[in-house]
């Protein structure tokens, strides 16, 4: 994880510099020596934060970096409408790819209902 503002780095986990302020980047993802930036692109919206990171670290196990935007507010026992949302984010090369790889996982999926 890079600080995209002071270049420090940190370890996985940690998702904002504590000198900046702001939002760090996975290490491969880091700006290139031009100093673009990839360009970041929602793969979907979920509603529970346990399955965005579920899904995050599938993505980043298969090699598709992710940034994760939770609009959760905590301040309240509960939350629902645009309050309870998690934003996925990849990198717009990554796209297509991170989008195969859950939709392999949606289809190959063995769960059945119980009666």
């Amino acid at each position: 994880m890079i600080c995209p503002e002071c270049g420090a780095e940190y370890i996985r986990g940690v998702e904002q510099c504590a000198d900046c302020e702001i939002a760090l980047l996975h290490d491969a993802v880091a700006p290139t020596s031009s100093g673009v930036e990839p360009e970041w692109i929602e793969l979907m919206v979920v509603t529970d934060e346990t399955e965005a990171q579920l899904i995050r670290g599938y993505l980043e196990n298969e090699g598709v970096p992710c940034n994760l935007e939770s609009l959760v507010f905590h301040a309240e026992p509960f939350t629902f409408g645009p309050l309870s949302k998690v934003r996925i984010h990849v990198p717009a090369n990554d796209l297509e790819r991170a989008r195969r790889l859950l939709e392999a996982q949606t289809s190959d999926s063995t769960v059945t209902a119980v009666p």
